[in-house]
């Protein structure tokens, strides 16, 4: 999937209800909406599911709410591959950089920030 083709008005929003839908209900925001882009391809392996993704710096969070309206009971492995992260889970937080891992459980609410390396966030 691409925001490629989208107004770019509309690609955050577009973009954030794809991951919301097809990965977990998620809160995404950005300090530049409208000049946001992202990419992303995943690869379904049963009881894995690997995706690389890239995409401009921006906020995830998980609310409790969220997580009731939709969990897919998993634990997610990054491996960030340009920008630098933080997230803060469970009262822990971290923040990791170029090839830096970072685990964390969809089940707990989350707050995660994206920040650029040149424009753009990839794992």
């Amino acid at each position: 999937m691409s925001t490629d083709g989208i107004l770019p008005e509309e690609r955050l929003d577009w973009y954030s209800d794809i991951v919301s839908r097809e990965v977990m209900p998620a809160a995404l925001s950005g300090d530049r909406p409208a000049e946001f882009q992202g990419e992303a391809a995943m690869l379904d392996l049963g009881d894995v599911r690997a995706t690389r993704a890239s995409m401009s710096p921006l906020r995830s969070r998980r609310t409790a709410a969220m997580i009731r309206r939709g969990d897919p009971e998993q634990y997610q492995l990054a491996l960030l591959l340009k920008g630098a992260t933080s997230l803060a889970q469970h009262r822990n937080e971290c923040a990791i950089g170029v090839g830096d891992l970072m685990l964390w459980d969809t089940s707990r609410p989350s707050d995660c920030r994206m920040r650029d390396a040149g424009g753009q966030v990839s794992c």
